[in-house]
């Protein structure tokens, strides 16, 4: 299992690193939606406070890694 996850905070940090990179590329995005795209590289609240209050519920973080997933598509398609 530690391996298992291991993988999924490497794949998180690989979403995170591909969105921030993809809208470097993209001047052609309005402010709205440039902001919208950005404020998914910041690790929600309900995942974690600091670095020692987190949240055990694997929902927010799957909820949170599908959000930068579209997010990803969605740039990497236009």
């Amino acid at each position: 299992i530690r391996w298992e996850m291991l993988r999924d905070g490497v794949e998180d940090y690989e979403y995170f690193a591909i969105l921030r990179d993809l809208l470097k590329e993209r001047d052609d995005l309005g402010v709205d939606e440039r902001e919208a795209f950005e404020e998914l590289l910041q690790v929600p609240p309900i995942v974690t406070e600091s670095m020692t209050e987190f949240t055990r519920d694997p929902a927010p973080l799957e909820a949170h890694r599908h959000a930068l997933a579209r997010a990803i598509e969605e740039l990497g398609v236009r």
